[in-house]
């Protein structure tokens, strides 16, 4: 189990009995609309790609980029359209062999 903290622009930090390591946010967007769902849109994008069994170092990052893409915007956006968008095709790629 674990507690991830979200930090605004300082970025997340994740907390395990195996230890800690920080996520650090990207630069903030020149156009800032607000940051209304920014963190429901990380917990939900955190919480799929759990689900989907990414390393967490590697989620915690990608998540705080995709919570950081919706300051960008006013209001609130749809998650699992967005959040698609943010992968890139590398990431999708599947692991292991077929």
């Amino acid at each position: 189990s674990a507690v991830v903290e979200t930090r605004g622009h300082a970025g997340a930090r994740w907390y395990s009995r195996r230890g800690a390591f920080d996520a650090p946010a990207p630069p903030t967007p020149t156009t800032e609309g607000d940051s209304v769902g920014a963190g429901d849109a990380f917990t939900a994008a955190l919480v799929l790609e759990l689900l989907e069994g990414r390393d967490p170092q590697a989620a915690l990052a990608h998540c705080c980029a995709y919570a950081s893409s919706q300051v960008a915007v006013r209001g609130a956006l749809p998650m699992p359209r967005a959040f698609n968008l943010e992968r890139s095709a590398a990431d999708s790629e599947p692991s292991g062999s077929n």
